[in-house]
């Protein structure tokens, strides 16, 4: 499903390459709240999709940051939509890859660094931010969130 993009959605001319790994589990909880009527997913129905599209970002909180040469990477999660995503905001530009890990599941992003290119991860369904890994890869340098808001390179 469409909408306008955002600053953080790939633009509707330059689509980036989207890579996934491992199958994705069922880890909805029921009893989370339903996605809003603004939101146009939940759950493994957001899952690939990029979250300003979907307007899961109407609601997302940053669980998790690291910051790193010049690029600041966000764990991000919308409890309506039941993602999570990673966002990368740097002063560098260039080429960069956006990848979001949870268990087994990893999706990521290339956007070929033209500065309107986005900044998001696609999402992955989870019924919590607990476990995922929000990365990005700038110019050659890497920077990732920790599992549960602790850093690693």
């Amino acid at each position: 499903p469409g909408g306008t993009p955002g600053p953080f959605s790939p633009p509707a001319s330059r689509a980036p390459t989207v890579v996934v790994t491992a199958g994705a589990a069922d880890v909805l909880d029921p009893d989370l709240p339903v996605a809003p009527a603004s939101a146009t997913c939940r759950g493994h129905g957001c899952q690939g999709q990029f979250p300003a599209s979907e307007a899961c970002g109407r609601d997302a909180r940053t669980e998790s940051t690291v910051t790193r040469a010049g690029q600041v990477v966000l764990l991000r999660f919308s409890p309506s939509c039941a993602t999570v995503w990673s966002e990368v905001r740097t002063t560098t530009g260039g080429a960069r890859e956006i990848s979001i890990r949870s268990d087994q599941d990893e999706l990521s992003a290339a956007y070929p660094g033209d500065p309107s290119d986005g900044y998001s991860s696609p999402m992955l369904a989870a019924s919590s931010p607990r476990g995922a890994e929000a990365c990005a890869k700038v110019g050659g340098m890497s920077a990732c969130t920790g599992p549960l808001g602790g850093s690693r390179s």
